[in-house]
């Protein structure tokens, strides 16, 4: 090997070298930050008075609120909200019961306007108009029942109830 090639190799080795090293003379640099937000979902309810004494001799068959109900999520795609009775579990009809009767008075749920119906699991699930994030306030949801207590003669004088469960997550 030639004088001349030897030292054009140890030039070369020389310069990767100090292009391996960091830079310290520069007089700009870039620093690029990233931050994470995570999808949430939240919901609230919010019952009116008469929600936990209705009368049920009387007729609601014009709809009674019951309570507003408040959706939250950042999830640009959307959301679901799936609302599920405790007694539509098996027959898929909500109703009012009791533990020490046979008694039932059936009653229908609109939940923003949308008639809810249950599957034999209990479930309704709603997706109509939550293919976006809502607002910071979250989306007001009326919830509306609807039955007609002047039809049925409930033959015992106790409480009659109904466990209603709201889950609001991923679409």
């Amino acid at each position: 090997m030639t004088k001349s090639r030897k030292s054009k190799i140890v030039a070369l080795v020389a310069l990767l070298a100090l292009a391996a090293l960091p830079s310290f003379a520069g007089t700009t640099d870039t620093l690029i930050i990233t931050g994470k937000v995570t999808a949430f979902y939240d919901i609230a309810i919010t019952p009116e008075a008469v929600a936990s004494d209705l009368d049920l001799t009387s007729d609601q068959s014009a709809g009674l609120k019951i309570a507003t109900v408040t959706e939250k999520s950042n999830n640009k795609l959307g959301f679901k909200v799936v609302l599920n009775s405790s007694n539509a579990v098996g027959d898929s009809l909500a109703n009012f019961d009791s533990v020490s009767t046979t008694d039932v008075l059936d009653y229908t749920l609109t939940y923003g306007g949308e008639t809810v119906t249950f599957d034999a699991s209990g479930n309704a699930t709603f997706t109509l108009g939550r293919t976006a994030k809502t607002d910071i306030d979250g989306n007001d949801v009326d919830l509306l029942i609807f039955y007609d207590g002047t039809a049925v003669i409930l033959d015992s004088a106790v409480d009659y109830t109904d466990t209603l469960l709201f889950t609001i997550s991923a679409p």
